[in-house]
């Protein structure tokens, strides 16, 4: 039996102190609302890393839309969650991170 495909999606968040046991939950609330609980269960969120303004997830690569959809679409204590990219590896969405940071302080 062969391994399931998996994504990683790194999102962007303006939240000063996030709760990330609060994120989590209204999340996988959002999905469950979407999709229902057959939805949340097929897309296999796990959260993998939390940085300061950062945060990547990892799912189902059949439903990654589905993913992106809901996290584009939902609002977490009147901020919304900008999904910026899709990935097969950690390691390049660490690459986009780095990337963005640096972009956004030449900006500031």
């Amino acid at each position: 039996m062969r391994n399931a495909k998996k994504r990683y999606i790194l999102i962007h968040h303006e939240i000063e102190r996030v709760d990330h046991v609060a994120l989590e939950s209204a999340i996988k609330a959002r999905i469950s609302d979407l999709f229902g609980v057959v939805g949340l269960q097929s897309l296999n969120l796990k959260f993998i890393r939390m940085e300061p303004n950062f945060f990547i997830i990892r799912c189902d690569h059949k439903h990654t839309d589905d993913a992106l959809f809901a996290l584009g679409s939902m609002n977490f204590e009147g901020f919304t969650l900008l999904p910026i990219r899709v990935s097969g590896t950690i390691k390049k969405l660490r690459c986009v991170m780095a990337e963005f940071i640096k972009s956004s302080l030449k900006l500031a």
